[in-house]
């Protein structure tokens, strides 16, 4: 009776030892994927720490290059990454993500300190989309390019001209350095309120002539790393473009109220005296007014 007990053991047994063999089989095989895995992860840890090594020398360099701007502040241009295959520079993506409807080559443009003035209405899709439509004009017997500049002269109020320079001081102040931050946001506010002053105080046209000498004779300013002059008045462009431009306020009268009327003699009615019948001026009898006789 032990003998078939023994032998139905010994068979358990077998079977058991038989069915862990895929069971370690399959062990072993998660050991080397994951053997495999973590040498790939080391790889890509050790490539990416040498790639960051090599910039990380860059920033090192900047300071010595902003601390000899005239003014002792820093410049707005962020370095740019060369794109070969549009054989220009291009604004980091950083910038490009900020401001996603604005063009990469006006950002460039920006933040190199090469926009003019007249190119405001590009970072304004009211204006921008119609320039895009007046891209091809007809002439009467052929199609023709259109001067992009014709949009610039729609520029009638201040709304045209500070929603766009909003966003341009926005763009600078994103490619500032963080220490020059504050004062150049100090100083573009100023301007900004130096402008809404002057659309009140001055006629639009002289206004508008002002701020376009302004705005360009202060990004050369900027290419040259100096900042400060948004923050104050132009005293060679205010006497130029707004000496004798100021709007024309109403003249007081001597009662105090501007525009006084002068007074109106109340029509006579008909219950009063005629008096031109009785000096013999009033040749229709009876009176066509209905007024009595005196």
């Amino acid at each position: 009776m032990s003998e078939p007990g023994t032998n139905n053991s010994g068979a358990g047994a077998g079977a058991s030892s038989t069915a862990a063999q895929p069971d370690m089989a399959a062990l072993l095989q998660q050991m080397q994927q994951m053997q495999a895995t973590m040498q790939t992860m080391q790889s890509q840890i050790a490539s990416t720490a040498v790639a960051s090594a090599t910039p990380a020398a860059a920033p090192a360099e900047q300071p010595a290059a902003t601390a000899q701007q005239p003014g002792g502040v820093p410049p707005y241009v962020q370095p740019l990454t060369a794109n070969p295959a549009a054989g220009a520079s291009s604004p980091s993506s950083s910038l490009l993500s900020r401001f996603p409807k604005v063009e990469a080559a006006t950002l460039a443009s920006i933040i190199q300190h090469d926009f003019r003035s007249a190119d405001l209405y590009k970072l304004d899709s009211k204006y921008r989309d119609k320039s895009e439509r007046q891209v091809l004009a007809f002439n009467g017997t052929s199609i023709e390019v259109a001067s992009r500049d014709s949009v610039a002269k729609e520029y009638k109020s201040l709304n045209s001209v500070s929603i766009p320079l909003s966003v341009y001081f926005s763009i600078l102040c994103q490619a500032a350095p963080a220490s020059a931050l504050a004062d150049i946001s100090v100083d573009f506010l100023w301007y900004q309120a130096h402008l809404l002053k002057l659309s009140t105080d001055y006629e639009w046209p002289a206004v508008l002539a002002y701020h376009t000498d302004f705005f360009n004779t202060r990004r050369r300013e900027m290419s040259d790393g100096r900042y400060d002059g948004w923050g104050r008045v132009d005293t060679d462009l205010h006497a130029e473009h707004l000496m004798d431009r100021r709007k024309h306020t109403p003249t007081a009268t001597k009662a105090g109220t501007p525009f006084a009327k002068k007074p109106v003699t109340p029509r006579p009615t008909g219950s009063d005296p005629c008096r031109n019948f009785n000096i013999g001026r009033c040749l229709t009898s009876p009176c066509p007014w209905g007024r009595r006789m005196s």
